[in-house]
């Protein structure tokens, strides 16, 4: 008898609630374990006691740079696919690759479709 697998975390960080629970709604039906902040701080406490799969968050937050809660969050899990959301999609592709950086960038508004398919990809690569 084999162990049932563990759920795929994703951590979702977006200051605005509207999106955060527009995120939620979209990601909820495709079975990952969903941890939902909207204040930086926060996201980076649960991270320095638990390890996520995968995070998405938005670039421009008043708390904090999206940019500086990424390079936490890479030092704190570093196995962890990194996936940013941005109104500005062309400064912010530059984001991409790297320790701290993005592995892929999304444009806000998203396609669901694509944001399906980025998070899903993202935990094929972890």
């Amino acid at each position: 008898m084999s162990l049932p697998l563990p759920p795929k975390q994703l951590l979702l960080l977006d200051d605005d609630l509207n999106v955060l629970k527009a995120l939620t709604r979209v990601l909820t039906a495709e079975g990952y374990e969903i941890l939902a902040f909207s204040r930086p701080l926060d996201a980076l406490h649960l991270l320095e006691n638990q390890a996520v799969d995968v995070i998405v968050s938005d670039l421009c937050m008043p708390q904090m740079d999206g940019r500086e809660f990424l390079r936490r969050a890479a030092v704190l899990n570093p196995r962890a696919m990194l996936i940013t959301l941005s109104g500005y999609i062309e400064e912010d592709k530059a984001l991409e690759g790297g320790e701290g950086r993005a592995w892929r960038t999304l444009e806000k508004p998203w396609c669901d479709i694509e944001l399906k398919r980025t998070v899903a990809e993202a935990f094929a690569a972890a």
